[in-house]
């Protein structure tokens, strides 16, 4: 559930990047390596638009529930139209997908979670939608995009972008979306496929949406560093807010720099918890720092000289992190097991944020910590055949679910001895499963040195 943010200043459009439309029905292809940056999601990728964060079909604060028929409607005030076939259970044309958008029109298709689903996560104790419970959590939409114009040189490929995550061609079980794999046909994972959609080529310009936040968190901040196409290559998502602020500029002002949009290096994005006395976002380049108090983009951008050393912090903490993924994870109803970094900043006295992804978040998992790299196949153990242990498990980490996702997070405190620099750890993740052979399902190995 994220924040629509629509930029009206120069300045802003060539901070975020802005995109060319084709006046090809479709974008050509999926376009995957422009759209790995964090702050857009499905409605931004699936509309080809670069120009405001987070984009909403729908107001998430007026609903009870995000339901198809109120997402599909409100996507028609976005400028969005109906596809000339919707989709089941309406009987499929022939030829489709061809003909079901007029010329200059790109089709997409809109899914969303089912009433039922929403019911049951209202019900869940927990953190994850709204404190103390998820009692006010109303459900979500996704939406997908068709590339290519059908010809045997550029056949259709649907793709779609999972809120901060890469853009992917893939559904929720791997496998490609090809011409005989479209979204209704797809595994959608926790989604039901609602309608099919045509967006105009430039889409019309989408309001912005009051009442929905990037996040609640409240000591905590995001940053990113900048690219060409766009807030691209999360390298550390999480910086301590105290930290950052104690290398905010003295506020002393600078022209406008007029910084360059394509070519060179642009520095870094910073967005702050929501806060009546600070920016909402930061940029940061060549010793210059931009506030932007409003990201609607209602007031004027202030740019102050980076007198206090935030520019050089941030080099600091985008410093590369080694890691290294090895074998191969076993394979379990939402496809392989997999462990990945996804956040923190593997220094010591930091931490390292790990997560477990494609498994049945009602089934136990956990992560283990070794300090070596071995490969035993279980098998040897009379457990899971085709997989193996790829690390000497000295430590065992909880594993916290998503309702709504296949996978599970687990954060590490790393300690301040300055005696951990270099040391590599090894993880690995492990569920009981008891729909794969052996009940047991292991990912692959991930070793991560410390900084």
């Amino acid at each position: 559930m994220f924040r629509t943010i629509q930029t009206t200043l120069f300045a802003v459009t060539a901070t975020l990047g802005s995109t060319a439309f084709s006046t090809a029905q479709n974008p050509p292809d999926p376009d995957a390596g422009n759209w790995r940056g964090p702050c857009y999601n499905c409605y931004n990728y699936a509309l080809n638009r670069k120009d405001w964060f987070f984009a909403q079909t729908i107001d998430v604060t007026a609903p009870n529930k995000i339901e198809c028929a109120n997402t599909k409607a409100a996507a028609i005030v976005d400028g969005l139209a109906p596809a000339a076939w919707p989709g089941p259970p309406a009987a499929q044309p022939a030829g489709w997908p061809a003909g079901a958008c007029p010329p200059g029109h790109s089709l997409v298709a809109l899914a969303v979670i089912p009433g039922g689903l929403v019911d049951q996560v209202r019900k869940t104790p927990g953190k994850q939608f709204a404190k103390p419970t998820n009692a006010a959590y109303v459900g979500d939409f996704h939406w997908y995009r068709l590339n290519g114009d059908g010809t045997a040189a550029n056949s259709h490929v649907w793709s779609h972008k999972q809120g901060q995550t890469p853009a992917t061609t893939k559904d929720g079980k791997g496998r490609v979306m090809n011409a005989a794999l479209p979204p209704h046909l797809a595994d959608l994972g926790p989604y039901e496929f609602c309608c099919y959609m045509c967006v105009p080529n430039p889409p019309a310009a989408l309001g912005p949406v009051d009442g929905s936040t990037p996040w609640t968190f409240e000591q905590l901040v995001k940053a990113w560093t900048l690219r060409e196409a766009g807030v691209e290559d999360v390298r550390q998502d999480i910086l301590d807010l105290q930290q950052t602020m104690q290398h905010m500029p003295s506020l002393l002002p600078v022209p406008d720099p007029l910084w360059p949009d394509w070519g060179m290096p642009r520095g870094f994005g910073i967005m702050l918890p929501p806060s009546p006395t600070l920016p909402q976002y930061i940029r940061v380049f060549d010793g210059v720092v931009a506030f932007y108090q409003d990201i609607d983009g209602m007031l004027p951008i202030q740019y102050f000289a980076d007198d206090n050393g935030l520019e050089e912090f941030l080099i600091l903490q985008f410093d590369d992190i080694e890691v290294e993924f090895y074998g191969g994870g076993c394979d379990t109803q939402f496809g392989e097991l997999t462990t990945t970094m996804v956040g923190g900043d593997a220094r010591i006295g930091g931490f390292i944020d790990l997560e477990i992804g494609r498994y049945d978040p009602l089934f136990p998992a956990a992560c283990h910590l070794g300090v070596q790299q071995i490969e035993i196949p279980l098998t040897i153990l009379g457990l899971a055949p085709d997989c193996s242990l790829y690390t000497n498990p000295i430590l065992t980490l909880p594993i916290g679910g998503d309702p709504l996702l296949p996978g599970g997070h687990s954060g590490l405190p790393l300690p301040p001895d300055p005696g951990l620099g270099g040391l590599t750890l090894h993880f690995q993740g492990l569920v009981v499963d008891p729909t794969v052979p052996g009940s047991i399902a292991t990912s692959q190995g991930l070793a991560v040195t410390l900084r």
